[in-house]
Parts: structure tokens; sequence; C-alpha cells
């Protein structure tokens, strides 16, 4: 089976937020990349800074790099979504992505119909029938990347270094979710903190980990998440070719 395609996420690639949004999409495409996940808390792609035409422009920048995009990632506090001041504001950043994930997909992006996000332990259940009724007016998804097992119906993400951290075995996580899985994150992490996924040896059984994907049914791309990875923005182009060089997975 073909390897599955990379995507670069934006989130966490540049903390000090110093480089513009077209500027990293424009690395994606220069490092090898076949896909780009918007963060839609970064500065020149949130959703109140984006109308409908800037919203094609993202659209035809990303087209005409060749670049897919995979999905938006918003990751406010979890703990915002809980009952309490914050919580009127985090559901609406959340509910402003998926709106941008949905004008993205329409935009001919395709993929790009999916929101990551990290929903709280003990959500309300009226938070979550609002979460469900915007995916349903907006024909989009919300992948969970929690590390505590789902209660909720929605959909979920994985993120193998979150995983790790939080003492889980993300094959295992991976194998499990079957169809729920809706998009997935190539990330690793030593005992040290997060690595460079591939390049760097980590604590992921990668082997494991992308047989257990392609077990899972998952075809969609990788998101590389290189939060809290040492210099991200100069080292994210090895990554890719590390990944070719890997050896195919047979069909299963």
């Amino acid at each position: 089976m073909p390897p599955q395609h990379l995507s670069l996420a934006i989130l966490g690639l540049d903390p000090a937020r110093s480089a513009s949004a077209r500027d990293l999409i424009n690395l994606a495409t220069r490092t090898g990349y076949r896909g780009v996940q918007i963060d839609a808390t970064y500065p020149g792609l949130r959703p109140r800074e984006l109308d409908r035409s800037a919203r094609r422009d993202l659209a035809a920048l990303c087209s005409r790099s060749g670049l897919a995009i995979s999905g938006v990632d918003c990751f406010i506090p979890p703990r915002h979504l809980l009952a309490g001041q914050h919580q009127d504001r985090a559901m609406h950043a959340l509910i402003a992505a998926l709106e941008l994930s949905a004008d993205l997909a329409r935009l001919g992006n395709g993929d790009a119909g999916i929101v990551s996000c990290e929903l709280p332990t003990g959500i309300q259940s009226e938070i979550v029938d609002a979460i469900e009724a915007a995916c349903d007016r907006f024909e989009v998804q919300v992948a969970d990347h929690a590390t505590t097992q789902p209660t909720h119906p929605l959909h979920v993400g994985i993120d193998p270094a979150a995983c790790l951290e939080a003492g889980n075995d993300p094959v295992r996580s991976a194998a499990s979710l079957g169809e729920r899985l809706v998009s997935t994150r190539l990330s690793d992490r030593d005992e040290s903190g997060r690595v460079l996924p591939v390049v760097e040896e980590g604590r992921l059984d990668l082997l494991a980990y992308r047989v257990a994907l392609v077990s899972a049914g998952y075809g969609r791309p990788l998101v590389v998440d290189l939060r809290g990875v040492p210099d991200a923005l100069l080292r994210c182009g090895q990554i890719p070719e590390a990944w070719d060089d890997l050896p195919l997975i047979p069909m299963m």
C-alpha cells in the first residue's frame, strides 16, 4: 500500500508567529509536503480575519502551490468549553472554525472539512449537541484529539506524542478507533519531550502505527505536528524525504 500523504500543520511550526501564513504555506510546498493543515488561531488565518474573498484567495494559494488542505486546527484550551466565563467565546471560535473548514472544502479542498480540536473530559451534553448540530449544518466533522476515551458520539483524532505523554499506547488507540478516526497526527516524543518524527528516535513504534492506521481503514493524510519540537521551522523539511524512504506497508 502506498504511504499516507504528509500534510504540514501550521500549528506550532513558528511559535514566535513571525512568519506570514503565506510564507508557511510556501514552505510546505518547498519542503515536499503534499498538504497543509490550517491553524484557525494563526494571524492571517483566523476566521474573523478571512472574509469570503480572502477564503477564496487562501484556497487558490494552496491549489496553485499543489497543496491539499487536510483540515483546520482549532486547539483552544479544553477547559474553556466547560461551564464558565470562557465557554461562549470558545464555542464561537470552534463554530467559526467549522464554518471556515466548510468554506475551504466548497472551494475545492474537499478534505478540508474536518476541524481538529481537544474536547474536555466531562463536557456538557448540551455543548456536544451544539457542536454536532453545527457539524450537520456545515456538513463537516470534528475530530476530538483528547487522550481520554471519548464518551460522546463525535469523531476522533489521534496525536501519538500526546498519547505517549499521557501514558497511552497510540498504536492500540489507533487500531481500536475504526471508522470514528478521521484525523491523525504524525508526531513523536522521547523521555525529555517532543522530537522530529521519523527523523529522530522517539518512543513511537512507527511501523506498528502505520499498520494500525491501514488496519483501521484510514486513508487520509497524516498531519505532521511539530509543536514543541526545537527549531521546527528550520527542520520540518527533513521529514518528507525520510518518510519517502520508509518501506511500503503491504495491503491488508
